[in-house]
């Protein structure tokens, strides 16, 4: 995977962003990747709630960057629930939660960073439970995390923290920030592999 550090022909994968939450396992093929959708949230998705709260806070949207800066001066007071059931996740009752918590005169920046928190802590369950259904198989221990969400650097640097605490064997891996915030980028590449792998068909028949 081009600019990940990943050159593994199987995965784990985790796509987040505003209309995508989901656990995938990935194989790699000659023309492309056979995906298998393994779960993901039931209703809002990663990026609604960083929004959602984000633009209730007074946020322009997207919100995800401006959620982001002001979660740095962020203190952890704020405790937002964590829905993961299985391989299902919820985003609903915690964007709830956070909109509560506003009401009731939370500090903004202790508010952004909680529901980063937040989707930092329901992130790592999901994985920890694809993990063990896929213990079996070798790309278990190797997590692409991908979308405008990952592009997050508090997200990417705590959720290797929680990892290399809990799941120390599992390698996490990331692309370029800059490439992950439009899905637009991954299906330019994908579109290109499919384009070159029908070039070398096109000489094997020669």
């Amino acid at each position: 995977m081009e600019g990940t550090g990943l050159d593994d022909d199987e995965f784990l994968g985790v796509h987040l962003s505003g209309g995508t939450t989901e656990l995938l396992f990935i194989k790699k093929e000659k023309s492309g990747f056979a995906i298998e959708l393994m779960g993901g949230t039931t209703d809002l998705h990663a990026g609604q709630m960083v929004d959602r709260v984000g633009v209730a806070l007074g946020l322009p949207f997207p919100a995800g960057p401006h959620l982001e800066h002001l979660a740095r001066e962020g203190k952890a007071t704020i405790s937002l629930p964590v829905s993961v059931q299985g391989l299902d996740l919820s985003f609903s009752g915690p964007t709830s939660a956070a909109l509560r918590e506003l009401e009731k005169g939370a500090k903004p920046e202790d508010l952004a960073l909680a529901v980063l928190d937040c989707l930092v802590e329901s992130i790592f369950r999901l994985l920890r439970e694809g993990r063990k259904i896929k213990a079996a198989e070798k790309g278990s221990s190797k997590v692409l995390i991908f979308g405008g969400v990952a592009s997050n650097s508090y997200l990417r640097r705590e959720l290797k923290s929680r990892l290399s605490k809990d799941l120390p064997a599992v390698e996490l891996f990331f692309g370029e920030a800059v490439l992950s915030s439009d899905n637009a980028i991954g299906l330019a590449f994908l579109a290109r592999d499919h384009y070159l792998s029908l070039q070398e068909k096109g000489r094997d028949h020669k």
